[in-house]
């Protein structure tokens, strides 16, 4: 392994960390919000109690895949009122 490889790993290590203890704390508490910090969007866990709150960075791909889940969600929405109709 080269310093370059083993600095890379370092550096993919401390995303995967910092993604693994937001998830925990995202998947305790029961509400989130996504916030717009420009240029960057924000994925933020409300504070609950004793547990503080997270904020995750969202990068274009992550942003992407937020935007298609609530795209999603309002296409399902859509079809459920054209239902009633």
């Amino acid at each position: 392994m080269t310093k370059e490889q083993l600095d890379k790993g370092i550096v993919i290590q401390s995303k995967i960390e910092h993604l693994n203890c937001f998830i925990h704390n995202a998947e305790t508490l029961w509400t989130a919000k996504v916030k717009i910090r420009k240029p960057k969007m924000i994925f933020k866990t409300n504070s609950y109690g004793a547990i503080s709150g997270m904020e995750l960075e969202l990068d274009n791909e992550l942003k992407n895949e937020v935007l298609k889940v609530i795209k999603d969600k309002r296409d399902s929405l859509v079809n459920e009122l054209k239902e009633l109709n």
